[in-house]
């Protein structure tokens, strides 16, 4: 098993879409606010991401906070949306 993945995260709320490389036993609640912190600095934004946002499979299921990327399937190369 890999001890990271790169996972693609598309983001309506800035019309684009982010390469992430990350630890596959991160948490997901952790994960999310990661990745809104490090969207609002790249594209030198704040506020445009709601803290309350979620993390959605590109099927429709969600990630759910307290678990981890392995254990809810996430996968090397998987497409996730931040809703």
């Amino acid at each position: 098993m890999l001890n990271v993945f790169t996972v693609e995260v598309v983001c309506p709320a800035t019309s684009r879409s982010y390469d992430f490389v990350l630890p596959a036993r991160l948490e997901v609640g952790e994960l999310r606010h990661s990745i809104i912190e490090d969207i609002c600095t790249y594209e030198d934004i704040s506020g445009l991401i709601d803290a309350d946002t979620t993390l959605l499979f590109c099927n429709g299921d969600q990630l759910f906070d307290g678990a981890d990327l392995v254990s809810q399937g996430v996968h090397n190369g998987d497409k996730i949306y931040l809703v």
